[in-house]
């Protein structure tokens, strides 16, 4: 696939590509840019720019004026809410109203800015004196939602660029240009074309599955807690597949105290806590999976990692080394984590392992993983390297076996079929969709 992808790459033919992460961005002062991250089909990863959409939002010309003054009582008030002429044009559109029957088509204004904070600026100011606008979803966060429905863009399953700028970064990922009218669904041609549709049906969308182990020297049979100095992480375990494979790819444990090595998987010792969590950032950095998954990891394990590093003072580092788009620690601490533990039988993750017929994780009371932990703390030997290696078996299964429940329930396939109808992203399918 790489050999058919380069010849691609040199001749500007249209290339495959399957979109993962979707996000509104601005270029230079003002053009709006719709950002799409995903993977080629060869896995190799790829930042897409889509320019060429003007934001808008349309209003109804009321039946007792005409469309000309309208214009002049629109431009007015933008030109004192966007501070420029230049922001903003006009369209004369017709179309049916949504709501009601109609025999004939309504005469309404297009009113298009550069970006969506214009846009969102614009329209609030229009609504504030009382003019009715439609197609005027007030959201500037996820403003792409509006663009892929009216554009039919897939941000779900497979798109072929066409008439592309591409340059390879130094960081190894490929970033390509392109107008909008050049993103467009796959044809049925392409899954019919036996040099890649093999390549197409099991796409080389990398996951990486991952599990915690925390330990508290508090004593208080409570779970450990991030707010807590005395609260720690001493463990992460991480799997990586293609998507539709159970198989390994990769077996990483990170552990802040002497483990016995295991041919398996690499073992990586890590000096103190801020460590073990940087070597899990550089590792993530580094093998920049598409996808992530853990059991209970958003309710757990990503807010004890969040709080920790916080509180270490190496949040913003973090973020910035494992995003494609960095942010400032203002921004990112303003995230909200929901917290429920989950302690019922049937929400357990043997309980599902045994549900799908699948074989069952391996078992280990938390006094004995204590007991070795602090064993290592207090007396590193032969035999605490040898009991430390015991747990990152337990934790590394622990990882696996969720890839394990996604493929034998075809999970993410049938995700991307869902959010493909609708033209959302896998993200807001899994994330928004009730």
């Amino acid at each position: 696939m790489t050999t058919i992808l380069q010849q691609s790459l040199s001749g500007k033919q249209p290339i495959h590509f399957m979109p993962t992460e979707v996000s509104d961005d601005i270029e230079g002062y003002s053009s709006y840019i719709l950002r799409i991250t995903g993977s080629l089909i060869n896995g190799q990863k790829v930042v897409v720019n889509i320019t060429g959409i003007r934001p808008f939002f349309d209003v109804e010309v009321p039946e007792n004026h005409s469309p000309s003054s309208l214009k002049t009582t629109l431009a007015r008030i933008l030109s004192v809410t966007l501070k420029n002429t230049t922001k903003f044009g006009f369209e004369d559109i017709r179309a049916f109203p949504l709501q009601g029957y109609y025999t004939e088509k309504k005469a309404y204004i297009r009113i298009r800015t550069w970006n969506h904070f214009d846009r969102y600026n614009a329209l609030k100011a229009v609504r504030e004196v009382g003019i009715r606008t439609v197609s005027d979803d007030l959201n500037c966060q996820y403003y792409y939602r509006k663009v892929a429905r009216e554009e039919r863009l897939p941000l779900s399953s497979w798109a072929v660029l066409s008439n592309y700028l591409y340059e390879f970064t130094p960081d190894g990922t490929y970033l390509f240009r392109l107008s909008v009218d050049n993103y467009n669904p796959i044809s049925e041609d392409d899954y019919n074309n036996s040099l890649f549709s093999s390549a197409l049906t099991r796409d080389r969308t990398l996951i990486l599955t991952w599990d915690i182990e925390t330990y508290s020297s508090r004593k208080t049979g409570e779970v450990p807690n991030a707010k807590y100095d005395k609260d720690r992480v001493f463990m992460i375990c991480m799997t990586v597949h293609w998507k539709d494979d159970p198989e390994l790819l990769k077996q990483i444990c990170l552990v802040d105290v002497e483990t016995a090595p295991e041919p398996g998987w690499i073992t990586i010792v890590c000096g103190s806590q801020t460590d073990l969590i940087k070597a899990f950032t550089l590792c993530w950095q580094l093998l920049a999976p598409d996808i992530h998954i853990g059991f209970n990891d958003s309710q757990y394990d990503w807010r004890f990692i969040v709080e920790k590093v916080n509180k270490l003072g190496v949040l913003e580092w973090m973020f910035n080394h494992m995003s494609f788009k960095p942010s400032s620690l203002e921004k990112i601490i303003k995230w909200e984590y929901r917290y429920n533990m989950i302690k019922a039988e049937k929400s357990s993750l043997a309980f599902y392992l045994n549900e799908c017929g699948l074989e069952s994780k391996m078992d280990m009371p938390i006094h004995r993983m204590n007991k070795y932990y602090e064993r290592a703390l207090k007396e590193p030997d032969s035999m605490s390297a040898e009991q430390m290696r015991e747990v990152a078996k337990y934790c590394i299964i622990d990882a696996l076996s969720c890839q394990r429940l996604m493929v034998k329930h075809n999970a993410i396939n049938e995700y991307r079929e869902v959010a493909s109808v609708a033209f959302l992203s896998l993200f807001d399918a899994h994330y928004f969709v009730g």
